[in-house]
């Protein structure tokens, strides 16, 4: 699990590296057109061979998905946080 958790994050920030820099700003747009160009440079992607964009994004998502399930996870396995001081005062 922890190789492709980290995996994901690689393909995930390469992603968002290059939407930054493709927009010359901070933008997290992955318009049709942005997927187009990322598929075509095979961003995030080990071989760089160039992909079509439906197969690019079928790789963002299975890598959003894998973050998404250790994000659950750890939520699920982290303690239920105690009632503070001020909330039981006010009840």
């Amino acid at each position: 699990m922890a190789d492709s958790l980290q995996r994901a994050f690689h393909f995930l920030a390469d992603a968002r590296a290059f939407l930054h820099y493709a927009a010359g700003r901070d933008d997290n747009k992955l318009s049709w057109e942005a997927q187009d160009r990322a598929a075509a440079k095979s961003i995030g992607i080990a071989d760089k061979q160039g992909m079509d964009a439906t197969n690019w994004m079928r790789t963002y998502f299975r890598h959003a998905r894998t973050i998404e399930r250790a994000a659950a996870k750890l939520l699920k396995e982290s303690p239920t946080q105690r009632p503070t001081l001020y909330s039981q005062f006010r009840r």
